[in-house]
């Protein structure tokens, strides 16, 4: 299977080929500096993110990292629902199988959904990173070669 980088980069594409024909439709505001920051922020995380449920990929870290960080914030703050909730979705994670959930089409249409409160223009950019995930795992074997 490919690695992190090789998800990371085909998304990177991806994105950017389905910009290209969008913008031509819908003529996006792609040069503002917070869109371009968001765009790259999004696209790194949703072409890691279907491996959260492999405990040695580096989006599992990352996640685990990041939601540690973030409880204590929570609980510091008093935001306890917020810190309970980032509890419960670790202890899910320790029950999830690889190629499961996370590489399902339910998935790649869910998982992206917060980011419509950014805009529809963001979950279009999730899915199409989520959805490149997925489609470079069927593109190769369990050994890395290319399916033929």
């Amino acid at each position: 299977m490919p690695g992190h980088s090789a998800h990371k980069y085909f998304a990177y594409l991806s994105v950017a080929v389905a910009l290209y024909f969008l913008n031509q439709k819908l003529n996006f505001d792609l040069f503002n500096i917070k869109t371009i920051i968001l765009i790259l922020a999004i696209t790194f995380l949703y072409a890691l993110l279907p491996d959260i449920d492999t405990p040695a990929s580096k989006a599992r870290r990352y996640f685990e990292l990041g939601s540690s960080l973030a409880v204590i914030y929570f609980i510091y703050s008093k935001d306890y629902m917020f810190a309970v909730g980032l509890m419960i979705a670790n202890l899910f994670l320790m029950f999830t199988k690889h190629r499961g959930f996370f590489h399902s089409f339910i998935a790649t249409l869910l998982i992206p959904l917060p980011l419509v409160y950014f805009g529809k223009f963001f979950y279009i950019i999730g899915f199409l990173a989520y959805s490149s995930h997925l489609l470079l795992d069927k593109m190769f074997t369990g050994k890395g070669k290319l399916k033929i």
